[in-house]
């Protein structure tokens, strides 16, 4: 994270991170002809560290100004 220039950059790969696994799960799972709300559970598990995240980026930008983590790692508000 601290190599990443800004916050939303990290926050968009954390992301991707999370589809990718999404996507394996729902692939093991339709595979191997399971029934289960395992993926729903994770879906939502999602959604919810992406809200999170939102808000942490708006509340970033409201307060600083900007989104750069070097500034935030540095502790300079």
């Amino acid at each position: 994270m601290s190599q990443r220039k800004s916050l939303f950059g990290a926050l968009l790969s954390m992301e991707v991170f999370t589809l990718g696994i999404y996507i394996m799960i729902f692939g093991l799972i339709f595979f191997q002809g399971w029934l289960s709300s395992v993926c729903l559970i994770f879906l939502a598990f999602g959604v919810c560290e992406a809200a999170l995240g939102l808000s942490v980026l708006v509340s970033l930008v409201r307060s600083v100004g900007g989104d750069y983590v070097g500034g935030l790692v540095l502790g300079h508000f």
